[in-house]
């Protein structure tokens, strides 16, 4: 048995897909220091018996600044277990005019221009090309993405008999 299953893709693309264990992405999440939840800045308070250190309030510059990176963290945090579940869960692939796999991005392959008129920009690096790859060269149907991720999250297929003891279990009027 292989640590990853074969499945074909819309394009007539074969990729390896592994699934992603769920305790592997809390960790990638959890080592990450730009994704800790930052602390509510303290601030002093001048009050009848003398000054106080308190959390900061809304409406306070430095309250208004934590609320922003809170939100920032927030947005992070899924996109980074995103990326690395499509990064980890997508092994390797081969095109059809390929006669083998491979985890490299194929050289003629450039980031869809059109992209950028919507905001999208390429990621960086090998890792960021390899990703946008997957994300808008490989995988470039819903039934792509969803056999993928059938195979990264363990969601099995219904069988027939399956379908037929559900439908089984309805009465007939």
């Amino acid at each position: 048995m292989s640590d990853y299953e074969e499945i074909e893709l819309s394009t007539g693309a074969t990729v390896r897909v592994r699934g992603v264990p769920p305790l592997m992405v809390i960790d990638v999440v959890a080592r990450n220091p730009e994704l800790r939840e930052p602390r509510i800045p303290l601030v002093d308070v001048e009050s009848v018996g003398g000054t106080e250190v308190m959390p900061a309030r809304p409406g306070e510059e430095v309250y208004e600044k934590w609320m922003q990176a809170r939100q920032d963290v927030e947005e992070a945090r899924p996109r980074l277990q995103d990326e690395f579940m499509w990064y980890w869960g997508v092994v390797s692939w081969k095109l059809p005019e390929m006669d083998r796999f491979t985890a490299r991005v194929p050289k003629g392959w450039k980031f869809p221009p059109e992209l950028k008129e919507f905001g999208l920009q390429p990621r960086e690096g090998a890792r960021g090309k390899r990703l946008d790859f997957i994300r808008y060269g490989l995988l470039v149907t819903p039934s792509d993405v969803e056999k993928a991720r059938n195979v990264m999250f363990d969601i099995g297929s219904l069988t027939a008999m399956e379908v037929d003891a559900a439908v089984d279990s309805f009465p007939v009027t």
